[in-house]
């Protein structure tokens, strides 16, 4: 079933607001006040430069050049 759904804090839990019967009743309506947004990608690439290393990433690089293996959680 497709539904929207609201988060009840004293609960702790979802509960249904009202089902939706078919797709296009999630269809998306542009915003009709805000301009549509050209990005250069030169900028994208601008910006991408300045972000850090994510943690994965920067793991796998780390464990090639130490040569040494992830470790493998005791459970």
């Amino acid at each position: 079933m497709q539904e929207t759904r609201l988060w009840d804090p004293d609960k702790s839990r979802t509960v249904s607001m009202r089902s939706k019967e078919f797709a296009h009743d999630y269809r998306y309506f542009p915003e009709p006040d805000l301009p549509p947004l050209d990005v250069e990608p030169a900028w994208i690439e601008r910006i991408r430069a300045t972000l850090p290393e994510l943690p994965a990433p920067g793991a796998r690089a780390s464990w090639r050049r130490t040569g040494s293996a992830p470790m493998t959680p005791i459970s």
